[in-house]
């Protein structure tokens, strides 16, 4: 099964590490994965999601070991809410993107 996701939409990623009390976020715009790389479809999962952001950044900051590899997609520029639930739960906000 596969589900092509829409373009051209805002969304913010997080990530939460229970263990380090930390949430990894980013925001960007979802882009056609089609038009970015040849076989598109048969890379890797069969639902993805290609997203404009600061990637060089977002290597640059992100932890690996704290975050592993799956992130949740949202629908929508949620970054200020999910840095505001980070304050109530305890834990670090993690902007990988800024």
């Amino acid at each position: 099964m596969q589900v092509n996701l829409p373009a051209d939409e805002p969304v913010t990623v997080a990530k939460v590490s229970v263990h380090d009390k930390k949430v990894a976020l980013f925001t960007g715009k979802t882009v056609s994965g089609e038009e970015l790389f040849r076989g598109w479809d048969d890379i890797l999962c069969r639902t993805k999601l290609a997203i404009d952001t600061n990637a060089e950044r977002l290597f640059e900051k992100l932890d690996w070991k704290a975050f592993g590899n799956h992130r949740v997609a949202f629908y929508g520029d949620y970054r200020d809410q999910f840095k505001e639930l980070t304050t109530l739960m305890g834990y670090e906000a993690v902007e990988v993107d800024r």
